[in-house]
C-alpha cells in the first residue's frame, strides 16, 4: 500500500513594476483552505502588481497574473494600506 502526502502551497509577490524584476514583497500561505490573503504595510499611492504561483513539495508553477493587474491604495485614505487578494480560480 502507497500512502501519498500532498501539501498545496501559494506564494503570492507584489512589485511596483508590471514585469516583476524587482519584487518588493512576498509571501508563501502553507494552508491549503486559505481563499485569499491581506497584503498590508503598502504605500498609498503606489501601484502595485501582483501575482501568485500555485505549488507543491516539489516546487511552483509558473504565475498567475491577478485581475485587475495592478492596484494602489487610496492616498485619500492612509490608514487604508492593504491590498487583500482573493485564490478563487486556480488550474493546472
Amino acid at each position: 500500500m502507497l500512502i501519498f502526502t500532498w501539501r498545496w502551497l501559494f506564494a503570492v509577490e507584489w512589485s511596483y513594476l508590471d514585469n516583476f524584476s524587482r519584487v518588493v514583497g512576498s509571501h508563501v500561505i502553507e494552508d491549503e483552505h486559505a481563499i485569499g490573503y491581506d497584503i498590508e504595510g503598502l504605500e498609498p499611492g503606489n501601484c502595485y502588481f501582483v501575482r501568485v504561483r500555485a505549488g507543491n513539495d516539489h516546487g511552483f508553477g509558473s504565475p498567475a497574473t491577478s485581475t485587475p493587474p495592478g492596484a494602489t491604495p487610496s492616498s485619500e485614505c492612509p490608514n487604508n494600506s492593504t491590498i487583500r487578494i482573493t485564490i478563487a480560480d486556480i488550474t493546472w
